[in-house]
């Protein structure tokens, strides 16, 4: 009568694990729109936020290979996955540091006018670059350190237990790698941003029907009337033709 049967199938256990990653990944997914949307609305750029996006996936993705192939460490599992909430929140602050340095620049920075025949303050545009570079790179690196150190920690304080030891050495490679994309990949950004996009005014910008190009407003119609690409704009009306009154001596 104390017979207890207990029972497995591999074939449950992979429907069960099939429908926890898919309801997985549809918050994963979500969470990384949150992210972009906030980037957005934050520093007000669909590129910078584009870019800070892709800078937190490169993250991940070059830290799986220095993890898989560097390290030899072949186990990933679900605290490894959890990883990239991690590496969301400290990408997206990351991004919003190098934007309010940049914002601070131009208060922060004398004004140099533009040369002559210059139609851009590009000399002041270089100093106050460098200013909002320089700071982020101190502060992101201060953040970044202690993040990475304590990752190092984990790896080290449970080198007993496989999952924790493999998240806390996966986290490390990731923090790293998001400091390298953020002070590498996301400077660039902005430069196009700043000397492609804003140069333009918003009235100008908010006025187009189509997402402003590299280039400035597409010029699309009527609707943009403000600086428009030389190579869609329309051609000069022809000269109105004289009358006959008018060619009289």
């Amino acid at each position: 009568g104390g017979l207890r049967v207990r029972w497995f199938s591999w074939g449950m256990w992979n429907w069960e694990s099939f429908m926890i990653f898919n309801t997985d990944q549809v918050v994963i997914y979500a969470t990384m729109l949150f992210v972009f949307g906030t980037l957005w609305f934050y520093i007000g750029s669909w590129l910078l936020a584009t870019f800070g996006m892709m800078q937190i996936i490169f993250s991940l993705r070059v830290a799986l290979t220095i993890y898989w192939y560097l390290f030899g460490m072949h186990y990933y599992g679900t605290m490894q996955i959890l990883s990239i909430f991690i590496i969301l929140g400290i990408g997206a602050d990351d991004i919003f540091v190098l934007a309010d340095a940049w914002k601070q620049s131009a208060a922060d920075v004398p004004k140099i006018p533009a040369s002559e025949g210059q139609a851009y303050e590009i000399d002041w545009f270089k100093a106050r670059l460098r200013y909002a570079y320089v700071r982020t790179a101190e502060a992101v690196l201060n953040t970044s350190f202690t993040t990475f150190a304590a990752f190092c920690a984990t790896a080290i304080g449970s080198a007993g237990v496989l999952p924790i030891m493999t998240f806390g050495v996966y986290s490390a490679v990731c923090v790293a790698g998001n400091y390298f994309f953020v002070i590498s990949l996301t400077p660039p950004m902005l430069v196009i941003e700043e000397l492609r996009l804003r140069r333009y005014k918003r009235a100008d910008r908010t006025k187009c029907c189509w997402p402003i190009t590299f280039m400035g407003c597409c010029g699309c119609c009527s609707c943009c009337p403000g600086p428009t690409c030389a190579w869609v704009d329309a051609e000069p009306p022809s000269e109105t033709p004289k009358s006959l009154d008018d060619s009289a001596p």
